[in-house]
Parts: C-alpha cells; structure tokens; sequence
C-alpha cells in the first residue's frame, strides 16, 4: 500500500506539473500538444484531471492503511474503490485525448 500511495503522490505532481506546463506551452514532454493555444488548454486540463484522480486515489488508499494500522482489518472494498476511480479516470482521460488526436489529424 505505502509504494501505491508514493506513486499517486507522484504521479499527482507530475501530472499537475505538465499540464501547467503544457497550458503556457513550456512542456517539453508535451511540445506536440502546446503548438495550439486551444490544444495544449484541453490537454493541460485532461493531465490535471489526472493529477487530482490520482491524488482521491492515493487519499483513498492512505485512508485504507491507517484504517488498517488502527482496526487492525482491510478495507477491501474502499482499496477496490480507490483503485479502481484512479483507472475510470485514467481511461477517461485517454479516451478524450484520442478523441482530441483524431481532430487534430482531421484539421492537418
């Protein structure tokens, strides 16, 4: 639980940091999505709903693990949860980021 929880946490800042990023268009991870104002806003957002999914998920699983270390029993059904609303909004976010991939090679 604790390695699942510091990879949300890093996954969180890291999906916070680009999509700041590629919204001013300084992303260097990102530079195919910050040549246009109005793609790189749509991206930066879909990566900072990345971010704050995996910041409710390692949250959920932090609950999980004091929940444990305190009642001494697992929540599995909250551990499912957590899991399961950081890979919803993971899919989400691919799912809208194809989408805004097949417009952008319809324009070119």
């Amino acid at each position: 639980m604790i390695i699942y929880i510091c990879l949300m946490a890093v996954m969180a800042y890291l999906a916070f940091r680009w999509g700041k990023e590629t919204k001013t268009g300084t992303c260097h991870m990102m530079k195919e999505y910050t040549e246009k104002k109005e793609t790189a806003e749509q991206v930066g957002n879909l990566l900072q709903f990345v971010g704050k999914c995996a910041c409710a998920s390692g949250g959920l699983m932090a609950v999980c693990f004091f929940w444990r270390m305190l009642a001494g029993d697992f929540p599995r059904v909250l551990a499912a949860v957590s899991i399961l609303f950081y890979s919803l909004g993971f899919i989400r976010a691919m799912l809208i980021l194809q989408k805004i991939q097949k417009e952008e090679r319809g324009q070119n």
